[in-house]
């Protein structure tokens, strides 16, 4: 991902990946029943909890 993000656009991917893993505990889901659930790679959730800090 480019450095040169908009804070704005960092901000909104750091709340979207915090709402995911809030989400995920909540269920009593791990990155990888989350994953096979949707569909997706577990590096693709791990990634998108992990947005940046």
């Amino acid at each position: 991902m480019p450095a040169d993000q908009p804070q704005w656009i960092l901000d909104a991917r750091r709340a979207v990946g915090d709402r995911i893993r809030v989400r995920r505990l909540h269920q009593n889901m791990t990155q990888e029943s989350l994953a096979h659930a949707t569909g997706l790679d577990r590096s693709t959730v791990q990634r998108m909890e992990a947005a940046p800090k």
